[in-house]
């Protein structure tokens, strides 16, 4: 399915999942205007055709006590067998929540959730010990994370298909938060919810072992709580016409707030990271063609040329692994 034959109800659809991807098809059915049977096939088509990739529990990490990095890995040369070991041994690994594979200066990307930032070593000897043609590992520790007003990123993926307006909220930042303590029902809740968030609550209740009653009670506290955040999906770029990137970036530290305000506004940048380790800046950011993607690059060493001193990027394709999974270490 190319995006560009969506119709508006298609479209409708979308955005009603990426507002709240945990409404039921009777739910989503009344407030659309289309039948709950239309619903549940239009869904069906829309992960068949990998116009979405899937649905995503937005979880606040920081009041679990975890710490978010960015593994970057890049190989010597490629071997495929040994390059798939190497993901299925991070698909298996309890701390990882994100893989994907990229062209660039990088050719594999994993985000990784630990509770102890000394974790991060073993992880990253375990990935070397995996296999014999990794050249480069850097680690990024997220300092600050800022997604971009909502509006600004689906009217870039749509274009001029849509109008927006209903989803302009303010940008979300990760900062520190208090720790939470949570049991092990609601700990593993999170988990399994959070690889299934259309899952019914029939169906989550058997997995977590728990009544209906205190499944929901559970979910709504959580939610009360701001562990959980949010549901919605995970469009597939790619088949929008849409080139991913990921943007590293190394600024002189007194000029990155100005940096990060202007890039903001920029309407095809989804997340700002301030990281340390060999980067201290990351973007995400979509593009239409390459010349685009090279547009917004110089866009940002032309103005601020005094600043960077060092820059690079990736660019993401088809060959996205996990993508956002709460990691199993997320239940102990």
């Amino acid at each position: 399915m190319d995006y560009k034959q969506l119709r508006q109800k298609d479209i409708a659809l979308l955005l009603a999942l990426y507002e709240n991807s945990r409404k039921s098809n009777r739910q989503l059915a009344k407030s659309l205007g289309i039948s709950k049977e239309t619903i549940g096939k239009k869904i069906e088509e829309f992960s068949t055709e990998k116009l979405i990739r899937g649905f995503s529990l937005g979880i606040n990490y920081a009041k679990l006590g975890f710490h978010e990095y960015h593994i970057l890995i890049r190989f010597s040369y490629i071997d495929t067998e040994q390059i798939e070991k190497l993901i299925s041994f991070l698909e298996r690994h309890p701390n990882t929540n994100w893989i994907g594979k990229s062209f660039g200066r990088y050719d594999l990307k994993v985000n990784v959730m630990v509770q102890n930032p000394v974790q991060i070593t073993k992880i990253i000897r375990d990935i070397s010990s995996q296999v014999s043609i990794i050249e480069e590992i850097d680690s990024l520790y997220t300092v600050e994370k800022i997604k971009a007003a909502p509006q600004k990123y689906l009217q870039n993926l749509f274009s001029d298909k849509i109008e927006v307006k209903s989803f302009e909220k303010t940008p979300k930042k990760t900062k520190k938060e208090e720790k939470m303590v949570l049991d092990a029902n609601d700990k593993n809740l999170l988990y399994v919810l959070g690889n299934n968030p259309r899952g019914t609550y029939a169906a989550i209740s058997q997995a977590c072992n728990l009544s209906p009653e205190s499944l929901r009670y559970r979910i709504k506290r959580l939610e009360e709580m701001e562990l959980i955040t949010g549901y919605s999906i995970v469009f597939n770029a790619n088949h929008f016409n849409k080139i991913w990137c990921l943007a590293f970036f190394t600024v002189e530290p007194a000029k990155l707030p100005k940096l990060k305000e202007k890039i903001l506004e920029k309407n095809n940048v989804t997340t700002f990271f301030e990281t340390l380790g060999k980067w201290n800046m990351t973007i995400n950011f979509s593009a239409s063609t390459i010349q685009e993607l090279e547009q917004t690059m110089s866009e940002l060493r032309a103005e601020f040329s005094k600043s960077i001193r060092s820059f690079d990027f990736s660019i993401f394709f088809e060959d996205i692994y996990k993508y956002p999974r709460p990691p199993e270490a997320i239940k102990k």
